[in-house]
C-alpha cells in the first residue's frame, strides 16, 4: 500500500508531490491511468476485501504503457533478451537430436555410432561459430559461396552421413572415422582458404574506400575555394587545379602517401591564404599543388 499512497498524494496534491520511486518504468504519465483503474475496482462490491492484490494489479496495468515506451530505451536489457532468444533458437536442434537419439536408440551403442554422434555435434557448432569468424565486410561472398553457406553445407552432409552410420551401426570404427575426419578436414581447408581470401577482400575494400575518400576530399575543397574566391584570375587557376585533381588517378599506391599529404597541405594552405594573401602568392600555391598532382600521376603510371 506504500506505493499506492505515494501515487494518490502525487495525483491529489500537486504542490506537495513527493518524489516518485526511482525506477525507469515509473513515469508521471501513468499515474492517472492507474488511479482511474483503482477507483473502478473499489466501486465494485466485495473488492475492498481484496484490495491489496487488485490495487497492485491495477497499478501494474496502468504502468503498462510506460513499460512499453521505455522498453525501446533500455537497449541493454533488450540485448540480453535477444541473446536469450538466440540461445534458445540455437539449442532447439541439439535438444531435438539428443532426445530422439537417446529415446529411440537407447544409451548402449557401438564406437562408430558415438563417433557419428560427436561429428554431427561438431558440424553444428561450426555453423554457430562461423558468423563470429566472418569479417564485417560488404563482400562476404568469395568464389560465389559465402562462408556461412560452406558451414551449413558441411553440416547437412555430415548430418546425412552421421544418421546413416548411426542407423547401420557398423562394428568397426576405423572406416567411419576416416570418412568423417576427411570430410571435416576438407571443410576446414575450404573455410580457412575462404577466410584468407575474404581478408584480402576487406583490405582491398578499405584501400579503395580510402583512395576514393582522398579524391573526393580534394575535389570538394577545391570547389569550395573556387566559389569563395572573388578574383577572376584566381577562379581560373582554381578551375585548372580542379581539372587536374578530378582527372587524376583514383587508384593510389603506398609510396604515394607523402605526395598526397603534401597536396592536402597545399589545399589547406590555400584555405588560409585566400582571404588575406595577395593574388600572386595564392596563384603560386595553386601552381605548386598542380605540380604535385602531376608528379603523383606520373609516379602512379610507373607502378601501374
Amino acid at each position: 500500500m506504500g506505493l499506492l499512497k505515494q501515487l494518490l498524494l502525487h495525483h491529489n496534491h500537486p504542490r506537495k508531490r513527493p518524489p516518485l520511486p526511482k525506477a525507469d518504468y515509473l513515469q508521471e504519465s501513468a499515474v492517472p491511468v492507474a488511479l482511474n483503474i483503482c477507483k473502478t475496482l473499489n466501486s465494485v462490491p466485495n473488492v475492498v476485501q481484496k484490495s491489496n492484490q487488485r490495487i497492485f494489479f491495477a497499478v501494474s496495468v496502468g504502468l503498462n504503457g510506460c513499460l512499453r515506451q521505455n522498453f525501446a530505451q533500455n537497449a541493454g536489457q533488450k540485448g540480453v533478451n535477444m541473446n536469450y532468444l538466440w540461445l534458445l533458437l540455437n539449442s532447439i536442434f541439439i535438444i531435438l537430436f539428443n532426445v530422439t537419439f537417446f529415446v529411440a536408440l537407447g544409451f548402449s551403442h557401438a564406437s562408430s555410432v558415438w563417433m557419428a554422434y560427436a561429428f554431427i555435434h561438431v558440424s553444428y557448432v561450426a555453423v554457430l561459430v562461423t558468423p563470429k569468424l566472418t569479417p564485417q565486410t560488404k563482400s562476404k561472398m568469395v568464389l560465389g559461396v559465402t562462408l556461412d553457406a560452406i558451414s551449413i553445407g558441411y553440416f547437412f552432409i555430415e548430418l546425412l552421413l552421421g544418421v546413416v552410420i548411426i542407423l547401420l551401426a557398423p562394428a568397426g570404427w576405423i572406416a567411419p572415422f576416416l570418412v568423417q575426419f576427411t570430410l571435416f578436414c576438407a571443410y576446414l581447408f575450404t573455410l580457412i582458404a575462404n577466410l584468407i581470401a575474404n581478408k584480402h577482400t576487406i583490405e582491398n575494400e578499405t584501400q579503395c574506400a580510402s583512395e576514393l575518400s582522398y579524391h573526393k576530399t580534394i575535389c570538394y575543397k577545391i570547389t569550395v575555394l573556387r566559389e569563395e574566391s572573388n578574383s577572376a584570375r584566381i577562379k581560373k587557376k582554381m578551375e585548372e587545379l580542379y581539372d587536374s585533381a578530378n582527372s587524376s588517378q583514383t587508384k593510389s599506391h603506398a609510396d604515394m602517401a607523402e605526395i598526397e599529404q603534401k597536396i592536402l597541405a597545399r589545399i589547406d594552405l590555400l584555405e588560409q591564404e585566400l582571404p588575406a594573401k595577395p593574388e600572386d602568392d595564392i596563384i603560386a600555391t595553386i601552381n605548386s599543388a598542380i605540380a604535385l598532382i602531376k608528379k603523383r600521376d606520373q609516379s602512379l603510371r610507373l607502378f601501374n
